[in-house]
């Protein structure tokens, strides 16, 4: 289950500082993903509330690209999934 804690992270220089961090836990490792919440709140709302029930839990990672990006979230593991607290 993701964690939540304070980040640590230098912040981008176009970017405010991170308020919060969650912590994935993977097969793979751990990866700290930094939460911009004044920049992004309804999506970091979404996330977060996402993360409290579980949602995430044994999703694949549908899109790996080293040294780019990993996508996950989507439970039919196509890249055009995925939900909203919103609907």
């Amino acid at each position: 289950m993701p964690q939540l804690r304070p980040s640590s992270a230098t912040p981008s220089p176009s970017w405010s500082s991170p308020k919060m961090s969650v912590l994935l836990e993977t097969s793979l490792g751990d990866i700290t993903i930094d939460l911009y919440t004044e920049r992004a709140p309804k999506a970091c709302t979404n996330f977060l509330k996402l993360c409290k029930i579980k949602y995430y839990n044994f999703v694949l990672f549908h899109n790996v690209q080293a040294g780019f990006m990993a996508q996950t979230g989507d439970h039919t593991a196509t890249g055009k999934g995925g939900e909203s607290v919103w609907g």
